[in-house]
């Protein structure tokens, strides 16, 4: 079975530790989160739970600034990767519209 592009760059991503440290930061810190967003889709009232989770997203966030603001961690993305994520988020979400503007350079 011959290996396109974007199954290659999923391959490197899955055998890189770097992306792995990548995705454990950002659960870190959104887990509360999507926590309190899977509570707003229950079907009882949970309110105080709610108020709960979202105090705990916000300290996540607040202990996890420094990690989320590493340079080394999150460097800038090339130009011609932005182009790649553009499309696969026209693909994924915009269909004919182009969706550049949803990218930051």
């Amino acid at each position: 079975m011959p290996k396109t592009g974007c199954v290659i760059d999923s391959l490197r991503d899955i055998e890189d530790n770097k992306f792995w440290k990548h995705i454990y930061v950002l659960l870190v810190a959104l887990f509360s989160s999507l926590k309190a967003l899977r509570l707003c889709d229950t079907n009882f009232s949970g309110m105080d739970k709610i108020y709960y989770q979202v105090h705990c997203a916000c300290t996540a966030v607040a202990k996890s600034v420094a990690l989320l603001n590493d340079e080394t961690l999150f460097s800038q993305i090339a130009k011609e990767r932005i182009e790649i994520m553009a499309s696969e988020i026209d693909e994924v979400f915009c269909a004919d519209k182009k969706c550049i503007g949803m990218i930051e350079l």
